[in-house]
């Protein structure tokens, strides 16, 4: 499956929009869209360390892959059981590709951007006023994934008012898990905290920053 005509098909509400309506298999895109995810994460926290140094690019990489590889991991049961208990019989992919058409989304363009990223870090290593680039970078990437994610829902599911709950209810728990592994791994990677307001801008940037002013 074309995995970047299937999610921004979705402006257009061709594509992965398309497959839902038809019933169509959805196993190639769930497993395309976990890959992209964790690639797209690694690729932009190398891109991100290696102003610091070569060893820190691969820590922050390895960090944010095994971040969002978890993030996946706990997410799709969550907004499963919330959509059965809801009273919705979509199928496990069907239901899984709602959280990672905003996964993937924000990873195709932390992939797009990397290269500038990468360039940047070069040039300027991780400093104060670079981190802005990053906030904007990161922060339009979730509105967007949000907005094609929402617009899936829209277009793609029946009874579009029963499943606002569900879809609202997962993406907060989705916030949640992100919090608690962020938590979770900085007494073993001590340079992955949550503290300061820069967690709240940035949630996805925060947890590989080895900058000291975060």
């Amino acid at each position: 499956m074309n995995i970047l005509k299937s999610i921004f098909g979705i402006f257009r509400q061709k594509g992965l929009v398309t497959s839902l309506k038809e019933g169509r298999p959805m196993t190639g895109f769930v497993l395309s869209a976990i890959l992209i995810s964790i690639i797209g994460g690694a690729l932009y926290g190398f891109a991100m360390g290696v102003g610091i140094g070569t060893d820190t690019a691969i820590k922050d990489a390895v960090k944010v892959a095994l971040t969002i590889a978890i993030c996946i991991t706990l997410t799709i049961p969550i907004f499963w059981v919330t959509y059965r208990l809801l009273g919705r019989d979509e199928r496990m992919s069907q239901v899984a590709s709602v959280p990672l058409t905003l996964m993937a989304t924000v990873a195709i363009i932390l992939i797009v951007t990397s290269p500038i990223v990468f360039m940047l870090s070069v040039l300027v290593g991780f400093s104060p006023e670079a981190i802005y680039i990053h906030v904007v970078i990161v922060d339009v990437a979730i509105l967007i994934g949000l907005y094609l994610a929402g617009t899936l829902i829209y277009h793609s599911f029946a009874d579009r008012k029963q499943i606002v709950i569900p879809n609202v209810i997962g993406f907060l728990m989705m916030g949640v898990v992100l919090v608690v592994l962020m938590s979770f791994f900085s007494p073993f990677l001590p340079c992955m905290t949550v503290d300061g307001p820069m967690f709240i801008v940035l949630p996805i940037l925060h947890p590989f920053s080895d900058s000291s002013f975060l």
